[in-house]
């Protein structure tokens, strides 16, 4: 799931896209411009992360599910946390996304060396 991830949403992909949206547009706006293009690009990879997390689940994922499925609660935040980690596992060069906090009211992520940055 991570190699199919990487092929549609690796940052070098995304940041061309930047780069060309840029040269295109000689007015000023360069914030406009990130916020549509890599909003754009933080959407379909999110519809993207979702669609393969439910066409092939792993364990890491079945389990927070079952939890969520019979607690009615921990949809948040634990299979958020699946999908967020599948995020960053796929696009960036790091093996482990580092969590600072997790629980039913907060989901707190740290992340020091951006790739995509």
């Amino acid at each position: 799931m991570l190699k199919l991830l990487r092929n549609d949403f690796d940052p070098p992909i995304i940041i061309a896209q930047f780069a060309d949206a840029i040269a295109r547009n000689k007015a000023p706006g360069i914030d406009a411009i990130g916020k549509k293009v890599f909003g754009k690009y933080g959407e379909e990879l999110i519809r993207k992360i979702i669609q393969l997390g439910t066409e092939y689940p792993d364990r890491t994922y079945e389990i927070p599910k079952e939890a969520a499925d019979q607690t009615d609660e921990l949809v948040f935040p634990l299979v958020l946390q699946r999908f967020i980690e599948t995020t960053y596992l796929s696009t960036q060069q790091f093996r482990m996304l580092p969590i600072v906090e997790n629980w039913a009211h907060r989901l707190v992520y740290k992340i020091t060396d951006c790739y995509t940055f």
